[in-house]
């Protein structure tokens, strides 16, 4: 709370570094936060930030007024209390007054310190305002005046360098005929950091004034009430009578935003009374608590420094509560979000190792083995293999009846195109992740969801028209390095395989291609050895032959490199072509509520709360 000004000193001179902590922080939120909340209303979050629209004014007043803390303090009462001659006592600006019925000023009337005669600066300061210099006293009493109309009057400021600027604002009388004035007094309310509110005699039991103070007390951060024209002991039995009067209204047991009651806000704040004089004096004025500070250290004294202070991080009192709830749906959301696409990673490798497990190049591997034991083939073994590489040539016809007779007939859907047979299972696994990610994810599968299923639909024809990856040469080049090794421990049967190599490359067995998805239903969980047993031809049949020329754990070898290789290379394939768009809100989200930005406005909150617990500001 504000108004209880805590016993902490304050420096002689200004701490400029604790209000440059302030801005930072709050500069940070203003950048960070709105993007935070957008990205998760994005996703269908229903979030509020209570507070942040008051900061924010807070906030971009402080900057408008170039980052330096200044004290803007209202004058507010009814007619006749006052107000113009404590006015002119704090400022040495002569408005008009008198002791006769008002409305004598129909505009507000503003001093400022020469150092701030500056135009622009002071219609960054009241925006909204059309601010002009007051040239004529006569000014403040036309009627009808726009609303929007400020008038301002330089005046010399004592102590500069000990003491914050004073900006003092006249507001026109609020219980006059002039609805209009209440409107330019309210509106002043808004920007003070302290409103002085002046009361003359018995005026302070009057419906209007008390109606008119349940206002200040609603928005005010710091509330001053000045009984005038009394004295200390009349105003003190005055103050008690205020206090339980205003407990029979209504208006007063409302809660402010801080939580507390009018009354009880109220209650914690300072009265003061002054005498009834011709010529009154800024020292006349006393307050009715011993401990309370002088009225003109409240205004421009070192506890005006620290009513500054505190009215801004008041105002962040509110928006800070509701940042760390935003920040902890962000983080509960990112959370969810990563869990969710791992969640859809793991199905994707799930899928992409199923394919490449349901298929392998197995002429292939036989080139390999062919290739490699022809480079270590010895001298004298060539005399032997040049004939049978010359029938080969010459008698394809003859040469695919022995690669008949040697794989006996395999059934023609395990002898396809690689690419083929890898295209149509993808695809097929395509649909089947449709309608796994939608029965993991139901409530996005709705219309309008990202799994929506005309959108699903089309993510997915235009993954189909996505060439697949080639496969890369790493997975022979581990099969090569284990051929070399047999070659050197089984120099003759290298040989023979080199003198048949020929017979089985001129009848095309580069081009086998083993497909596992046709083995009974069981689609590249057991490996190669228990797929051949669950069916199929070729597999079989070159594991029999490699088994012969004990090459039979290297064709193991080369199927399971082969596999997990091909597994990330279609897992990549559909991560960037299907997956990646189909789920493109959730990279997106986990982007915009990136971990090192929610933390930094984590910390960004906590500085401003240890801000206020070193001014005292209780929360």
């Amino acid at each position: 709370m504000i108004q209880d000004l805590p016993t902490k000193p304050l420096p002689s001179r200004l701490d400029r570094e604790i209000f440059r902590r302030y801005r930072d922080c709050v500069q940070l939120l203003m950048d960070q936060v709105p993007g935070i909340e957008q990205a998760l209303v994005d996703q269908g979050e229903q979030v509020s930030l209570d507070g942040w629209q008051s900061m924010q004014l807070r906030y971009q007043a402080f900057q408008q007024q170039g980052a330096e803390p200044m004290m803007v303090a209202t004058l507010y009462g009814p007619s006749g209390a006052g107000k113009s001659a404590w006015f002119r006592q704090l400022t040495g600006v002569d408005v008009p007054s008198g002791h006769v019925l008002r409305p004598m000023t129909h505009v507000c009337a503003m001093a400022i310190p020469t150092d701030l005669n500056d135009p622009q600066r002071l219609g960054r300061l009241f925006p909204g305002f059309v601010l002009q210099p007051l040239q004529h006293m006569d000014e403040l009493c036309q009627p009808g005046t726009d609303a929007n109309r400020l008038l301002y009057v330089t005046y010399a400021d004592r102590n500069p360098a000990e003491s914050l600027p004073l900006i003092l604002v006249d507001v026109p009388d609020f219980n006059t005929v002039e609805k209009a004035n209440w409107d330019k007094a309210d509106r002043m309310l808004d920007r003070a950091e302290v409103v002085v509110f002046v009361v003359f005699g018995d005026g302070y039991k009057d419906d209007r004034v008390v109606s008119e103070l349940a206002r200040c007390c609603r928005k005010a951060g710091f509330l001053v009430y000045l009984f005038t024209k009394t004295t200390p002991a009349a105003a003190a039995a005055k103050w008690k009578d205020l206090l339980e009067t205003v407990q029979r209204f209504e208006s007063f047991r409302q809660s402010r935003n801080d939580g507390r009651t009018l009354h009880a806000f109220l209650a914690g704040c300072d009265a003061y009374s002054s005498p009834l004089s011709d010529e009154p004096q800024l020292s006349d004025i006393v307050p009715l608590r011993s401990t309370a500070p002088p009225l003109d250290s409240l205004l421009r004294g070192q506890d005006a420094v620290r009513i500054v202070l505190t009215g801004l991080l008041e105002s962040t009192d509110q928006a800070i509560a509701g940042c760390r709830d935003l920040l902890d749906l962000a983080r509960s959301r990112r959370t969810a979000c990563q869990q969710a696409l791992q969640r859809v990673a793991e199905e994707v490798q799930t899928t992409a190792g199923t394919v490449a497990a349901s298929q392998f190049p197995a002429g292939r591997l036989v080139e390999l083995a062919i290739d490699v034991s022809r480079k270590n083939l010895h001298w004298s073994a060539r005399l032997v293999r040049y004939p049978i590489a010359l029938m080969a040539r010459q008698s394809k016809a003859a040469v695919r009846r022995l690669m008949g007779w040697l794989l006996e007939n395999p059934d023609p859907d395990e002898v396809r195109q690689r690419p083929d047979l890898e295209r149509d299972r993808l695809h097929e696994f395509a649909e089947r992740l449709i309608d796994r990610f939608r029965s993991l994810y139901p409530q996005q599968a709705v219309p309008g969801g990202i799994l929506d299923h005309v959108r699903c639909g089309a993510v997915r024809d235009a993954f189909l028209e996505q060439p697949l990856p080639p496969p890369t040469k790493d997975w022979e080049q581990v099969v090569r390095l284990a051929l070399a090794q047999w070659c050197q421990e089984n120099r003759w049967l290298a040989h023979l395989l080199v003198i048949s190599g020929d017979v089985m490359m001129a009848a095309g067995a580069a081009a086998i291609v083993i497909d596992l998805g046709t083995t009974g239903g069981i689609v590249g969980t057991l490996g190669l050895p228990a797929m051949a047993g669950a069916g199929s031809v070729v597999a079989g049949r070159i594991l029999d032959r490699f088994d012969h020329l004990r090459l039979k754990r290297i064709a193991e070898q080369a199927y399971d490199t082969w596999r997990d290789q091909r597994r990330q290379e279609l897992a990549d394939h559909l991560q960037t072509h299907f997956v990646g768009p189909l789920f493109e809100s959730w990279h997106c989200c986990l982007e915009r509520l990136d971990e090192a930005t929610i933390d930094s406005c984590a910390a960004a909150c906590a500085e401003l709360t240890e801000l206020a617990k070193h001014l005292g500001v209780h929360r």
